[in-house]
């Protein structure tokens, strides 16, 4: 910074002339530029926009006299005492280290991969097992993906086991190997998320079938772990049709009508696994202030075990005009039959009852059953027993020209039914189509084709959500197969 030497009254009065001097030949200078070189617009400085308004003509200010101000003493104020501020050091200069260009990064475009959707398209086959099939039983999963347990058999070996739907691929887990093949089976998930498979597979010695076993298998973590709930016969009857139910527990429970003839079975026989612990008994269900024996028909029994142990039964006793159809319902070791209807018995020994199932609705149970003259071409009647309350009421479909033996059925939650049976193609005892009847609350029903490529026997189940019936069932070729059907 430069220095100024100190004023005094004499170069204060140089100082003022000239800078009288000076500013007059300014002012005469200028005025002489401006009239040479002035322009009509002004020209702005370089970065400001032209605005291009005429400058004004510059006046010539008059002298203005000067007025001295006489100074006013201003009466001294003590300083304060400031304390001394002890000296800063100096803050050393921090070298930053110079940071490297981060060289540009060419980003690929990203594909969007359309993700394989959720359903199925309603009405195609899926092929779920990559071997040939028997019986099956198909539940939505806790995540919502149509789940099926099923047999299995390739040459002489057979096996139990379980394929998922995941988008739009089918998973294939096996379950069990078994001596023989499957006849009945039950799935369903615990409160823990661990699936529960219970099933019944026939027994062979000498090639001959020689009675039923039934197992239970868990799977905790990926690995399935199967016990064995009976170690003798159950059943010798080459009809009896054993029903199982996995309960919401992950218990398993199964049924059969226990019989040496083909005619009918005085003794239903309950197999079950609860707890951990075995139960192994023959109840014997007869109808409310009888003396006589229920003689249970052939294939009719079924279970279910939410929230209490209960039981559909059709007694089909020689001499009797009628069948009466049970609802039995256990709660400990308290054990009450209804009769919940009875239909007309034709009086012949091939007329009888086939096949039982047994639901529960919000409002209460479903039961059904069919009965037929037992030979190919005979006419059906599915037999529908609704539960409202402590009233039942049994609503009748045929007959129809329909499989009497080999069906399967679904509710939906207002109380209608899917019910799926097979129908002969031209006549032929091989060849057959699949049919849904949809049942309405009120008994009116319809019935629509499925698909030709089914082959008849003891091989579908269903469960509905909303309006779509999932369906699991045997196409010709013997390998279980999975559809969508919207209601």
């Amino acid at each position: 910074m430069r220095a100024h030497p100190p004023s005094g009254p004499f170069d204060r009065s140089v100082k003022r002339a000239s800078v009288s001097i000076a500013l007059a030949l300014s002012l005469a200078v200028g005025c002489a530029e401006k009239e040479a070189a002035r322009p009509d617009a002004v020209v702005a400085e370089a970065g400001a926009p032209d605005v291009g308004v005429d400058a004004p003509d510059v006046v010539e200010a008059p002298d203005v006299p000067t007025i001295d101000v006489p100074a006013i003493d201003v009466p001294g104020v003590p300083p304060a005492d400031v304390p001394d501020v002890p000296d800063v050091p100096d803050v050393p200069t921090v070298d930053v280290p110079d940071v490297p260009d981060v060289p540009a990064i060419d980003v690929p475009d990203v594909t969007v991969i359309d993700a394989p959707p959720t359903d199925a398209p309603p009405g195609v086959s899926e092929r779920v097992s990559p071997n040939m099939g028997t019986a099956t039983a198909i539940i939505l999963d806790p995540a919502g993906n149509p789940s099926i347990a099923y047999g299995t058999f390739a040459g002489d070996t057979y096996g139990v086991a379980v394929s998922t739907r995941v988008g739009a691929a089918w998973s294939y887990q096996q379950v069990a190997s078994l001596p023989t093949y499957l006849t009945a089976v039950a799935y369903g998930f615990d409160p823990a998320g661990d699936p529960h498979v219970g099933y019944v597979y026939n027994l062979v010695n000498g090639g001959a079938q020689r009675g039923m076993r039934v197992s239970a298998a868990a799977r905790t973590g990926t690995a399935w772990t199967a016990r064995l709930l009976t170690a003798g016969e159950f059943g010798t009857s080459l009809v009896a049709r054993p029903d199982v139910y996995v309960a919401a527990s992950g218990d398993v429970h199964a049924v059969v009508p226990n019989s040496s003839s083909l005619v009918m079975a005085r003794v239903l026989r309950h197999v079950a696994l609860v707890g951990g612990a075995l139960v192994d008994e023959q109840l014997s269900v007869r109808p409310p202030g009888s003396t006589m024996p229920a003689a249970i028909g052939r294939t009719a029994a079924a279970v279910h075990a939410d929230p209490a142990l209960s039981f559909f039964t059709v007694a089909d006793w020689e001499g009797h005009s009628d069948r009466a159809a049970h609802y039995t319902r256990r709660t400990g070791t308290t054990q009450v039959t209804t009769t919940v209807g009875t239909f007309p018995d034709a009086d012949s020994i091939l007329d009888q009852v086939w096949g039982a199932d047994l639901f529960r609705l919000p409002t209460g149970y479903l039961a059904l059953t069919a009965n037929a003259g037992g030979t190919l071409r005979s006419m059906v009647h599915y037999r529908i027993f609704r539960q409202t309350g402590s009233t039942w009421a049994m609503q009748t479909v045929g007959p129809v020209r329909l499989s009497y033996d080999d069906w399967c059925a679904a509710p939906f939650a207002d109380g209608a039914l899917a019910l799926f049976a097979y129908a002969s193609i031209g006549g032929s005892p091989s060849n057959f189509d699949l049919r849904m009847l949809l049942i309405q609350p009120d008994g009116t029903w319809a019935e629509r084709l499925v698909t030709v490529d089914a082959d008849a026997g003891r091989f579908c189940s269903a469960v509905t959500n909303g309006t779509t019936v999932h369906l699991a069932y045997r196409r010709r070729d013997a390998a279980i197969a999975y559809m969508r059907i919207e209601r």
